[in-house]
């Protein structure tokens, strides 16, 4: 986990990138360099609401987002891009309105790949629903947490990472003793869980434990 509060897309830039003087350099030490070099399976990212806050631009965090995703997909690295998250401005539209156009730009742009982290969060007006608020107007409570774990859970990531054999592939999952007050004996009972991690197969499966 290389995250780091406080964070902005420009902080997540890759090596080299170039900044304007106004706006921060990318982080060597937590960006998306990085995190390739770790040879991470998958990477996620997670900017709920520090651009908008800091009053960058809706096209910034795209271009931003733009070098980010592409340098994953240079190195065959799959990246999930979360939206932005609700946030209490005190009513003023203009943040609440980039934090709006983010969202719909990410999950417009990264389809399957974008995580919906707005969704439910929200309120009637597109601010932090006080259900889901540790407080601040900012920070998710507990329940706030476990709707985006939720979210992430159900996107079933690890399914999408994994490939299957092109073969058949048992597995023995477990093998337990329901009653056994002695081994082999003929009051005993055994449960032996098998699974198919390849390509399906109907036949009958020949066990013998010895």
């Amino acid at each position: 986990n290389l995250a780091r509060g406080g964070y902005s897309t420009y902080r997540l830039l890759p090596n080299g990138t170039a900044t304007p003087s106004d706006r921060p350099a990318p982080d060597t030490s937590r960006n998306i360099t990085k995190a390739l070099s770790l040879n991470p399976q998958a990477i996620i990212i997670n900017l709920p609401s520090n651009d908008v806050s800091a009053g960058f631009s809706v096209l910034e965090q795209l271009d931003n987002f733009t070098l980010i995703v592409a340098a994953a997909q240079q190195a065959a690295i799959p990246i999930w891009v979360c939206t932005t998250q609700p946030k209490n401005y005190g009513g003023n539209m203009i943040p609440i309105q980039k934090q709006l156009d983010v969202r719909d730009s990410i999950l417009a742009r990264y389809g399957t790949m974008a995580l919906d982290f707005w969704t439910g969060l929200a309120g009637s007006d597109n601010q932090l629903d006080p259900n889901y608020d540790s407080g601040d107007g900012t920070h998710l409570n507990n329940a706030g947490h476990y709707l985006l774990f939720s979210r992430v859970q159900a996107a079933n990531l690890p399914d999408f990472l994994w490939m299957p054999p092109n073969y058949v592939d048992y597995s023995v999952e477990a093998l337990v003793a329901e009653i056994a007050p002695e081994w082999g004996g003929a009051q005993s009972k055994y449960r032996l869980e098998i699974s198919n991690r390849g390509l399906d197969d109907t036949a009958d499966i020949p066990i013998t434990l010895e």
